[in-house]
């Protein structure tokens, strides 16, 4: 196939008259000179190479060239060179390379050149930085992928394998990416081997690499494997209590991935039933659906509880000597949280879970009501005090920032707008909430005092009075 349909580089080249012979026909030595100057050319509009000899040491040397005439070029034609590259490796490539002449098809010369990227000081082999294949990518032709394909299957070393579409074509490469920006699609040998003709399924592991290995773990396992492992028909060889006990494994698995999803983003996520059980005529029966939807109330609660447990004195038994800034954080923290449990209460498939749960009389429903109501308190409370908080943090930050002998100008300040909190803020306005923020007062002062004099200093100042005191006899 043409490199013309494929995706290269072209280079245009005129023949010029001290390339040619007695005959007009271009010498076969300047072949390789067009040749030279495309590769040049194309590899110029990826990336700098001045700039990357200067910053690694490496280059880039010619190895092997393999060139096939096909029909003379003569003085003043006007050529195309296309470039492509057939194969990046470790620490090679090989370009394909064709030139025409410009309006025809017939193809005058082609060649296979590889290079090899060398360090210049130990003049060896040295691996390409991923960053440079990245921009090379753009020139790999399409039969690369088949290259990759037939090395995964015939060479035993030849284990890896990704698939990726790209800009409407296909690409392939033996090596994982480095940053993944869409779906793709990997094969893994469980050993080394070339794959048999046969059973080769037996020997490969299959499966998809997306930027988000968690969220697509949860659309697997809720959109695919939910409805073939609920479904009656597919139950028919399980005793009740291997379908029980399969089932409730896997509500507990989606639950537990759509928590640690939560945690990745700093937030509580509530895990919802699939989608068949919310479903207007579920798969599974009645009963089956009640224990299902119940068990999300029952860890919701526990979710629930543990963040309304949150409060700012555990923050001076887990943190060693806290300042006030960890405090506004916390307050920060969960607002933040409360507002997403909150969001989530009013969301469609809650409702929807709590209404079944009604209508079935399930006697969970009412203290999930009244575990609501306290998350609509909190929440408010959580909000209150972060907004009468909030203009504090600039003086804590001065605190926290600026030198012993200034920290009176900034205390003053610090002392009224608490003085401000206290009077008019709806919560935070109680002995427990304030005694707390004092404490970590204190703790900041007392780190800016250790900071201004040492522990030695101070009794070496002990010790010179208690002489002085024995010189004198007082």
């Amino acid at each position: 196939m043409s490199l013309k349909t494929k995706k290269t580089h072209l280079n245009k080249i005129k023949v010029r008259y001290s390339e040619v012979d007695c005959q007009r026909i271009v010498y076969n030595s300047h072949y390789l000179t067009y040749f030279d100057i495309s590769l040049s050319e194309m590899l110029e509009d990826c990336f700098d190479q001045d700039e990357y000899v200067k910053q690694t040491n490496n280059d880039f040397h010619t190895v092997g060239v393999q060139m096939n005439f096909k029909s003379p070029a003569r003085l003043n034609d006007q050529l195309e060179v296309y470039t492509g590259i057939k194969k990046l490796g470790n620490s090679s490539m090989t370009f394909t390379q064709e030139i025409y002449r410009s309006g025809s098809d017939e193809i005058i010369n082609e060649a296979v050149i590889t290079w090899v990227n060398t360090d210049q000081k130990s003049m060896r082999s040295s691996k390409i930085p991923d960053n440079v294949k990245d921009k090379l990518n753009k020139y790999l032709s399409s039969d690369d992928c088949l290259g990759y394909v037939r090395d995964f299957m015939d060479l035993p070393d030849e284990r890896f394998l990704l698939i990726k579409e790209s800009a409407n074509s296909v690409q392939a490469s033996n090596r994982p990416p480095s940053v993944i920006k869409s779906r793709m699609l990997y094969f893994l040998k469980t050993k080394s081997q070339a794959l048999p003709g046969d059973n080769y399924e037996r020997s490969v592991l299959i499966g998809d690499m997306t930027e988000d290995s968690l969220k697509h773990l949860n659309e697997v396992a809720q959109y695919i494997y939910m409805p073939l492992l609920s479904n009656p028909n597919n139950q028919k060889a399980w005793s009740e209590l291997v379908a029980k006990d399969v089932m409730d494994n896997l509500h507990t698995f989606l639950a537990n991935i759509q928590i640690e999803i939560g945690r990745t983003e700093g937030q509580t996520i509530l895990p919802l039933p699939a989608d068949e059980d919310l479903a207007e005529k579920p798969i599974t029966t009645s009963k089956e659906r009640i224990h299902v939807l119940e068990g999300c109330l029952i860890t919701w609660t526990k979710q629930i509880k543990k963040v309304l447990k949150r409060d700012p004195e555990d923050l001076l038994k887990s943190f060693d000597n806290p300042g006030p800034l960890t405090e506004l954080d916390f307050w920060h923290s969960k607002s933040a949280d409360l507002d997403t449990i909150f969001e989530q209460l009013q969301g469609l498939k809650v409702r929807k879970l709590l209404s079944f749960l009604d209508g079935a009389k399930s006697t969970y429903n009412m203290p999930f009501a009244k575990l609501c109501k306290e998350v609509f308190q909190a929440r408010t409370e959580s909000n209150d005090n972060l907004k009468y908080l909030q203009p504090l943090r600039g003086w804590f930050e001065r605190n926290r920032d600026e030198s012993f002998d200034k920290l009176p100008s900034i205390f003053r300040p610090i002392m009224q707008l608490l003085l401000l909190v206290w009077k008019n803020s709806r919560f935070y306005n109680t002995p427990a909430r304030l005694v707390v923020m004092m404490r970590e007062i204190c703790n900041s002062l007392i780190g800016k005092a250790t900071e201004y004099i040492d522990g030695e200093a101070v009794f070496e100042m002990i010790a010179k009075i208690v002489v002085l005191c024995f010189i004198h006899g007082t």
